[in-house]
């Protein structure tokens, strides 16, 4: 049994339990110059709209029904030159999200109110005002239980933050973090040490490092840089998550100047990193990774979008320690991008990928149908075994099974059987994993397999 996963992961995934992504899906043809796209719930109905900055205006999407059918943009402000970026948060504690979005050379940096939580936003309100600013994110860095803004100027190599003074979205004065953030480009705010609080994490592509500054109080006083990556070709972006499970965060890097991405583990929570580790040098001038669980196995990969060879791809975390798989491309055409997400936007639970194409003017999305919805459930308290199994499959039950189908991972129903069911023969069906539905006359349960 060991030889068979062995195998099995030699080859880069648990066959067929990869993620598989379908064709292009357009949500928008005429996105000129878009820079960054987030997903959130904008108009209450319970499920994921876009949110966009293009190169001189902020839009957003609306998910019309649910299944990732989307409407066209609304414009929602204009003006900008050279918007990079654009956040989701509740600014004003309402419990809807509104929108915060920079915009490069004329400095702005400014929200959006949802002003009824149906996607009816406010004329922009100011932040902050820095020429160079870029990346924009929000996080309660002084412990008062509101959404804070932290904002880099690459311009200025500085990383400033906001307190949101009232809760309601009022901000003080502009708070520096540090002046020597070398044409800083991605920042995230994190506990990094473990201590409770939020701590703040930047790329600076111009000094080719990834740095992080402690919260020392929990109140918004930061110390200075401790150094996670000393030197890379130009750290375009980083996104955070626990890779190797061992419940603290991880460091994930795009570094465009060697085509790289790789990652680096938070050796002891403490906020000591260890080495770069690599998971891919085939993405040609890599400008946006994001991790997310992809195949639904309950650890992290990894997803990159690369501008010059058009790719977006994804890394399987193959043994949810941080091994990733070969890179697998399912878009080929992504010339220019510059933001790649997951989400679920069909809502069928799982991750969605959203991606930008720049110099083609589109938004676009990737279904996801690894395994169409079906999740291990066990309401019927039903247990099979041997799994791994190679022919006949014994069900123990605590009530009697009186049907049962069994599901490939896109959701195709391969076979049915009915009356009182205790054992399945199972010889005939290919290797691979499976997904059997098991129903007595009250409950319901869904458990993987995996045939040898």
């Amino acid at each position: 049994m060991k030889r068979f996963f062995s195998i099995l992961i030699s080859l880069g995934c648990l066959h067929p339990i990869c993620a598989q992504f379908g064709t292009r899906q357009v949500i928008d043809d005429e996105a000129t110059l878009i820079t960054m796209v987030r997903a959130g719930d904008l108009d209450g109905d319970n499920d994921l709209d876009l949110a966009a900055s293009l190169s001189d205006v902020i839009v957003w999407y609306e998910n019309l029904d649910g299944n990732g059918n989307y409407g066209p943009p609304t414009t929602l402000a204009t003006g900008l030159l050279q918007s990079f970026a654009v956040h989701l948060a509740d600014l004003d504690g309402d419990d809807d999200l509104d929108i915060l979005y920079t915009s490069f050379d004329n400095g702005w940096v400014r929200w959006l109110e949802n002003l009824d939580g149906q996607g009816d936003f406010s004329t922009p309100r100011i932040i902050g005002d820095f020429v160079g600013a870029s990346d924009i994110i929000t996080a309660d860095l002084d412990g008062d239980l509101d959404q804070d803004v932290i904002i880099n100027v690459s311009g200025n190599n500085d990383v400033f933050w906001y307190e949101n003074v009232d809760g309601l979205g009022n901000f003080g004065p502009a708070q520096l973090i540090t002046s020597t953030a070398t044409n800083a480009r991605s920042i995230w705010a994190i506990d990094v040490d473990g201590d409770d609080d939020l701590d703040v994490v930047s790329s600076d592509s111009g000094d080719y490092t990834v740095v992080w500054f402690e919260n020392l109080d929990g109140n918004g006083t930061f110390g200075s840089e401790n150094v996670i990556v000393g030197s890379a070709l130009s750290v375009i972006e980083i996104s955070i998550a626990d890779l190797d499970g061992d419940l603290d965060l991880d460091i994930v890097t795009a570094t465009n100047g060697d085509d790289r991405v790789a990652w680096h583990e938070n050796l002891d929570g403490l906020g000591n990193f260890g080495p770069q580790q690599i998971i891919t040098n085939e993405a040609d001038f890599v400008r946006s990774v994001y991790t997310a669980d992809l195949d639904n196995d309950n650890d992290m990969d990894v997803i990159s979008a690369s501008s010059s060879d058009g790719k977006i791809a994804w890394y399987e975390n193959l043994d949810g320690a941080g091994t990733f798989g070969p890179q697998r491309v399912f878009e080929t055409e992504a010339d220019g991008s510059r933001s790649v997400i997951a989400a679920d936007l069909d809502g069928d639970n799982d991750m969605d990928v959203v991606g930008t194409l720049r110099i083609n003017d589109m938004l676009t999305w990737y279904e996801n149908s690894t395994i169409a919805g079906l999740e291990d459930t066990n309401s019927l308290q039903v247990t099979l075994v041997p799994n791994p199994v190679a022919d006949i499959l014994f069900i123990q039950s605590q009530e009697p099974v009186t049907q049962l189908t069994v599901f490939d991972v896109v959701g195709k129903s391969i076979l049915k059987k009915h009356g009182n069911l205790d054992q399945l023969d199972l010889s005939q069906l290919p290797s691979g994993l499976w997904f059997i539905k098991l129903e007595s006359l009250q409950d319901t349960a869904v458990k993987r397999i995996v045939k040898r």
